[in-house]
């Protein structure tokens, strides 16, 4: 599996200056639109419009300009450019569906610093519509004039004169309606806006997991968890909510299909993962099913409560998109972990050839026997019986020490996994022994118990 060490920094640009150095920097500039160059400059020109001039004093707020988002992302090395391309355009869909139709420009190009690979993407929130947009402009509320102090004032103001109702069209000095024409949307979409930026810097993370997982892994059809299909009557901002959610199945699907990859190596082990679910495995399958019903009731829940620390998270629609989206980033987290928890309580992974540590017998003993095992008993076929073979070799090897803790090299046990020594720890207060393939381990852990 690949191991999640992502990078992701987030920028503002808050000038037509600071966007055209992004551009014209010497780095090839790559875009899911042609004529980005044009299109940056409307955007360019209708911010320069509308754009507000705070200054800092105790009367006004602090107001920053923002032009464009800048993402900088580090991509796995010895990717091909069409598959940095690919890497780029899925990370976008995964962000926000947006980005995968002719509305929304982002350019982005691909840059080295030191040992890693990155691409910075420059993002736009604004809709780009195709033909020039008329809109007569109105009051948005009701407009009140003091004609004394001739301002514009409160409706609690005991002068205040209602000059313009909500809705009116505006007029010139002429008395002709105003019009606004524009080539891309007044309204921005809120997707780089946050309620805690932790978070939304994790939920950037998040989607580089997600194309790592749907790209570089093998990812497989099956579907432990089934999609939420969306009702045709609910709103457009529910149907983006749910569709934020099956973004968040099919990371769990992939992960569930994934992990055990870890645990079996079916090029070592005679029976994969499918086949570990026999008859003596009762307990297995029962803590198996457990999770999957724990994981399923999380998906479908409007209130989820972390196992691990006992807070409820907010999974229902009736809250803002950015904070579902923190929420569904924070509940992707919890399900990964639980996951993990249960394959690392449920087996020990078989890794490069050699086992770390193994306990063989005692109470650890049902949940921690490999399954890859079966593979020097080839006349075994189940938990049990290898339980059986393996605890009786442990014993033998016990009755010739007379310490209560004691240390062997042993090459018989593990032998036809290419261990050529296998150092077995073991002690007769707790009838425990672990068995390890690194000698220096052994001795360091044999150390330890005997000086305590």
């Amino acid at each position: 599996m690949i191991t999640f060490g992502e990078y992701v920094a987030y920028e503002k640009l808050q000038s037509r200056e600071e966007i055209k150095a992004w551009l014209h920097d010497g780095n090839t500039i790559f875009s899911n639109l042609e004529n980005y160059e044009s299109i940056i400059e409307n955007l360019c020109t209708f911010k320069d419009s509308i754009k507000r001039d705070y200054t800092r004093n105790s009367n006004t707020k602090v107001y920053k300009n923002i032009y464009g988002h800048e993402l900088t992302i580090m991509i796995p090395l010895g990717l091909p450019i069409e598959k940095k391309k690919q890497f780029v355009e899925e990370y976008m869909k995964s962000l926000d569906y947006c980005y995968s139709t002719k509305h929304y420009l982002y350019c982005y190009k691909f840059i080295s610093e030191g040992n890693g690979n990155y691409v910075q993407i420059l993002c736009f929130t604004r809709k780009i519509y195709k033909k020039k947009q008329k809109r007569l402009l109105t009051y948005n509320s009701n407009y009140y004039w003091n004609e004394t102090t001739k301002r514009r004032c409160n409706k609690s103001d005991p002068e205040a004169v209602l000059l313009h109702r909500k809705g009116e069209p505006k007029l010139d000095k002429d008395g002709n309606k105003i019009y606004q024409e524009y080539v891309c949307s007044p309204v921005e979409k809120e997707l780089f806006k946050y309620t805690s930026f932790s978070k939304f810097l994790k939920m950037l993370k998040k989607c580089v997991e997600y194309v790592k997982r749907i790209l570089l892994n093998s990812y497989n059809k099956r579907r432990f968890f089934s999609y939420i299909t969306t009702p045709n009557k609910l709103t457009v901002l529910s149907k983006k909510k749910i569709s934020l959610k099956n973004q968040l199945i099919k990371t769990i699907n992939t992960e569930m299909y994934n992990v055990p990859s870890q645990y079996f190596d079916t090029s070592i082990s005679r029976m994969g993962f499918d086949k570990t679910f026999d008859r003596d495995n009762y307990l297995l399958r029962k803590s198996y099913y457990r999770m999957i019903k724990q994981i399923e009731n999380a998906l479908r829940c409007n209130e989820f409560i972390n196992p691990f620390n006992n807070k409820n998270i907010n999974l229902s629609l009736h809250q803002s998109f950015i904070k579902y989206r923190e929420n569904l980033a924070e509940l992707e987290g919890i399900l990964i972990e639980m996951i993990h928890n249960w394959f690392d309580e449920s087996f020990y992974p078989y890794q490069d050839g050699a086992i770390d540590v193994l306990t063989a017998c005692g109470i650890e003993y049902e949940r921690l026997i490999k399954i890859s095992l079966i593979h020097d008993f080839s006349n075994l076929h189940s938990f049990t019986a290898v339980k059986n073979v393996i605890s009786q070799q442990i014993q033998e090897i016990q009755r010739r020490f007379n310490k209560n803790i004691w240390l062997s090299e042993e090459t018989n046990i593990f032998n036809n996994f290419g261990l050529n020594s296998t150092w077995i720890l073991g002690s007769r207060d707790t009838n425990q022994a672990y068995i390890f393939s690194d000698e220096q381990k052994a001795k360091n852990y044999y150390a330890l118990l005997t000086n305590n």
